[in-house]
């Protein structure tokens, strides 16, 4: 009988012949570019604008003292008086017609910021004068008018 003879492995006796590193670059290659041209194109993401509105303390009070807005409008606070002030929603001492609404002490130049997202009319005061008062009055960006 005549013997057989089987090829299982196929043994390089140089691995690193020019010939297989040229295969390789190419391959690597081949497959970068596969994945460049294949891959999805990442879509923007677009955000809606931010809706935003100034109010300035000055030594007479908030301008302006009344303030209409959208839902979801961020409103700044900007004192522009020599004299520390701190706004917090009304009633005085308490403020908690609007919890959330309630500032550090604003020294000269220094912000403070808060968005409206549910419509209403919000009052407000400077804690440290509390005659000193102001309003945002607050429509539901939708519909244009109050949804309370």
């Amino acid at each position: 009988m005549p013997e057989k003879k089987s090829i299982n492995t196929i043994t390089f006796k140089n691995p690193a012949t020019p010939i297989n590193i040229a295969f390789g670059i190419v391959l690597v290659a081949g497959l970068l570019m596969y994945a460049y041209f294949t891959a999805s194109t990442p879509k923007a993401i677009t955000e809606p604008p931010v809706k935003l509105a100034i109010v300035t303390i000055t030594p007479t009070g908030f301008i302006p003292s009344t303030l209409s807005i959208a839902t979801g409008t961020k409103v700044v606070w900007k004192n522009a008086d020599a004299n520390p002030h701190q706004l917090q929603s009304n009633p005085h001492p308490t403020g908690d017609s609007l919890p959330g609404l309630k500032s550090e002490i604003l020294l000269n130049a220094q912000t403070y910021s808060y968005a409206f997202t549910k419509s209403g009319s919000f009052t407000y005061h400077d804690y440290l004068n509390p005659t000193t008062n102001g309003v945002i009055e607050v429509h539901d960006a939708k519909t244009g008018g109050d949804s309370r």
